[in-house]
């Protein structure tokens, strides 16, 4: 009887931190500019997520109850002619938001390679000093 309890009362944790009843509105600023090599690179999408994947309550129950909560896209931009870029999002979240860039590029070691588009995902840390990503 006691677990029937205890597995209804995560069930509702569940539900109202999935259903943003629970929890703080968190923000995220990124600023930066795309290149390859030395050359500036203009109309690439960077898209801001937030990852869902590691909170183990949440895994749990979904996977009892049959439910999913993928990854959620905060906002999307595009870079400018210069590589420039700003994109904000934000996310009500129990805990910490764990932001990442997701960057459609078709850079191959330098070279823009215009046969080949690629995927670069980047984890954002909670501060982020002006510098290149390579990929």
């Amino acid at each position: 009887m006691i677990f029937w309890r205890i597995f209804l009362w995560l069930g509702f944790i569940a539900f109202y931190v999935n259903a943003g009843v629970i929890g703080t509105i968190q923000g995220i600023t990124v600023t930066g500019r795309l290149s390859c090599g030395n050359k500036s690179v203009r109309d690439v999408e960077i898209q801001l997520w937030e990852e869902d994947s590691d909170k183990f309550l949440f895994l749990f129950l979904s996977h009892i109850m049959g439910s999913c909560d993928p990854d959620d896209l905060l906002n999307s931009t595009i870079s400018d002619a210069k590589g420039n870029f700003q994109v904000y999002g934000e996310d009500k979240e129990v805990t910490a938001i764990e932001p990442y860039l997701s960057i459609a590029h078709n850079c191959d070691n330098g070279y823009i390679n215009e046969y080949n588009g690629g995927k670069s995902q980047e984890e954002m840390q909670p501060i982020i000093d002006d510098g290149a990503i390579d990929n």
